[in-house]
């Protein structure tokens, strides 16, 4: 007996159907089984377009109202590693299925299982707090400051030691003035000269003593850890009307 045209193309369509059902996925119900969607889902799902696939089998789903299609929409999900979306439709699919499923359900509770299982739950890792300086950053900042200490010493000095000539300069040009003057003015001078020589030598040597210290430090504390031989070697100085510090580098 032949068969009639129309019945060997639906018996075709129905093997290709079949033919494209991946492994795990359940098979389609006779009212959508030569549905052109099917074939089209799981072909969009093999090639990565999670976004068609599920598509697809959700107008399946609401279309037929079987837990099926979201069966195979999970199955869609995880194959593409998309192990949250899968987990929540497989739970979705456990929660829809009827008991008469039992096979279906007992491989949706096997894949859920594996998928919770390869949920690797990592503790929010506190934040990092910053290590506090070493040494050699603490000394670095010492020798910052004492450096600029050091230079505000001199230049302190270098001011003491202008006071103390510019006073020298005024009492000589009165001295050699034809105008007469005063007592209390010409006292006046002579202190302001005496204090201003007091505090230079101190400024200079001091302000000089932590300049030199800040330099010593800083290269100090940039050099490598490794022994060295080399050595700074600081000694103030002073004289009449100056002072300061002689640094020298030895190898």
């Amino acid at each position: 007996m032949s068969v009639p045209p129309t019945h060997l193309g639906r018996a075709a369509v129905t093997v290709l159907v079949l033919s494209l059902v991946r492994p795990g996925w359940a098979q389609p119900v006779e009212e959508t089984e030569n549905d052109p969607r099917v074939a089209e889902a799981q072909a969009a799902c093999l090639a990565g377009d999670v976004q068609r696939g599920a598509r697809l089998l959700a107008e399946l789903y609401v279309a037929t109202s079987d837990a099926r299609w979201l069966f195979n929409q999970a199955r869609c999900y995880q194959q593409n590693r998309m192990n949250e979306l899968a987990i929540a439709r497989f739970r979705e699919f456990l929660q829809q299925a009827p008991a008469s499923e039992a096979e279906l359900r007992g491989r949706a509770s096997h894949y859920l299982n594996e998928l919770r299982a390869a949920q690797v739950v990592t503790p929010p890792q506190p934040a990092p707090t910053p290590a506090p300086p070493s040494w050699r950053g603490r000394l670095r900042i010492a020798s910052l400051a004492s450096a600029a200490l050091g230079l505000a010493g001199v230049a302190t000095g270098v001011v003491m030691s202008a006071r103390v000539n510019a006073v020298e300069t005024q009492i000589g040009r009165d001295g050699q003035s034809a105008t007469l003057q005063q007592p209390e003015d010409v006292d006046r001078k002579y202190a302001e000269g005496r204090q201003a020589a007091r505090w230079q030598l101190p400024a200079y040597l001091i302000g000089g003593g932590l300049l030199a210290a800040g330099i010593a430090g800083y290269l100090f504390a940039a050099s490598p850890e490794t022994p060295s031989s080399h050595a700074l070697l600081v000694v103030p100085v002073a004289g009449p009307g100056a002072g300061g510090a002689v640094a020298r580098w030895m190898f």
